[in-house]
């Protein structure tokens, strides 16, 4: 091997290490889980139902209240930048952020209309009222429900706390889990 070879090969060695030696610490070992587009089988876990509501805690707190507050998934990938690179910061995709309120929404929509029907099936047995109508309407639209019913037992006990974030009358940190 010449000598100019190996002196190009120590010299890109070298510049190689200087820029990981620059690299910022904190991405190093970070999870990231939520920066990857969400699979459509994929199903709601506790553990992000948990990083989501305090993320959107940190929203509701936070100068990206009103631009988020106002933006759903139906923006379809085109997230003001600002947003972008908030969540990017929290370790969050604009996609997969969105996405998960939606379903969340959609769960606790399903959750409420399932408690609603049980409700009214029990006064149906209890008081001879004739709910009969009402619950045929829920029965159809529980049957359509998308979600497994895993999803729909974690966010029907988490219920309160949930609606409490997206309303924003509660906030969750990471010291709540």
């Amino acid at each position: 091997m010449s000598k100019i070879t190996r002196l190009l090969i120590l010299t890109f060695s070298f510049l190689g290490l200087f820029w990981f030696c620059l690299q910022p610490i904190t991405d190093i070992g970070a999870s990231k889980e939520y920066m990857r587009k969400p699979l459509p089988e994929e199903k709601l876990t506790a553990k992000e139902l948990q990083d989501f509501l305090v993320l959107w805690s940190q929203v509701m707190q936070g100068s990206m209240k009103d631009s988020i507050g106002q933006m759903s998934l139906k923006t379809e990938g085109k997230y003001p930048k600002d947003v972008e690179q908030w969540l990017k910061s929290k370790k969050w995709s604009a996609e997969r952020f969105f996405y998960d309120e939606q379903k969340i929404r959609e769960l606790l929509e399903y959750v409420n209309l399932r408690i609603n029907l049980k409700s009214n099936i029990a006064l149906n047995k209890q008081n001879g009222v004739n709910l009969q109508s009402i619950i045929n309407s829920q029965q159809k639209r529980m049957d359509k429900c998308p979600y497994s019913e895993d999803e729909l037992a974690l966010i029907e006990v988490n219920r309160y706390p949930v609606m409490q974030i997206f309303s924003g009358g509660a906030v969750l940190d990471k010291g709540d889990r």
